[in-house]
């Protein structure tokens, strides 16, 4: 491949012996060069098929060098982690964000809330954690200080590029489905639930599947429910169930759905668990 010209230190655009002019990127491949040079190969991290008005151009020239460090190592660190390869799209998006959410150092309020934090990390402990071990890598190869959202942001992305580009609106809803409940409970109860138990975590994973259930239309089949088994529940714990009717409410509010009887008994159950048995955990 013959250079062409540089965007920037890490990326230059070039051409091929087929005359296919690519973009790439790599660890100082826009530097040093001049027009008609050859580049060496073993610098290329990424490449793509240029194209004029392409929106990958106009991408690509308008990131600065650092960002496009960042993403390569932030990658080249998560994706053993979670077992997958970004493909070009999915790191452009990347390097979009980190060149947006680093110069701009924007603060997404909404996302430094810590229920979002705790329920994140138990919905999605692998693609949690390969957000953090990237971030420290960042942090420490390039010296600088990533604000506490990125965590939950960036563990979208790898969500995102784990379950092939289609999860990431579905997540963030899942995990504002599940911070409000467990925010009703706490407020409802006065106890502010300890996501380290057995309980907790039992609970967090049955509406995880409550509602992928439900967002995927893939409901089990299941006998009626004898109706004297709620009104039993809700005499044997009323408390409990005036906070599943709050419960009930905020779903049909946030997700237009009605949860049925034998749903109600369970989050009764779960409830009373998980503010009543903490001492065995």
């Amino acid at each position: 491949m013959k250079f062409v010209k540089n965007f920037n230190n890490n990326a230059a655009l070039v051409e091929s012996s087929d005359n296919i002019e690519w973009v790439v990127i790599g660890n100082g491949i826009g530097f040093g060069y001049r027009a008609g040079d050859s580049i060496d190969k073993d610098q290329i991290d990424r490449r793509f098929k240029a194209e004029e008005d392409s929106d990958t151009m106009k991408l690509i020239s308008g990131f600065d060098a650092q960002t496009l460090e960042i993403t390569t190592a932030f990658v080249e660190v998560v994706e053993p982690l979670i077992d997958v390869t970004f493909d070009d799209v999915q790191f452009l998006i990347l390097v979009d964000h980190f060149q947006y959410s680093l110069q701009k150092n924007r603060e997404e309020m909404f996302l430094n809330d810590r229920s979002v934090h705790w329920e994140m990390k138990k919905l999605f402990p692998s693609e949690f954690h390969a957000a953090e071990v990237g971030i420290r890598e960042i942090e420490v190869k390039f010296n600088i200080a990533v604000q506490k959202n990125e965590l939950i942001l960036l563990t979208y992305h790898l969500i995102n590029v784990k379950e092939g580009g289609h999860a990431v609106q579905e997540s963030m809803k899942l995990t504002e489905l599940i911070s409000g409940i467990v925010n009703i409970i706490q407020l409802d109860t006065g106890i502010i639930l300890d996501e380290k138990t057995f309980n907790y975590s039992r609970f967090v994973s049955h509406l995880r599947y409550l509602f992928i259930r439900h967002f995927h239309n893939t409901e089990i089949d299941r006998a009626e429910l004898d109706p004297e088994l709620l009104a039993m529940m809700i005499s044997r714990y009323p408390q409990v169930y005036g906070t599943v009717e709050k419960i009930v409410h905020y779903i049909r509010e946030r997700a237009d759905w009605d949860l049925q009887a034998d749903e109600q008994v369970y989050l009764v159950l779960h409830i009373w668990r998980v503010t009543h048995r903490r001492a065995e955990n």
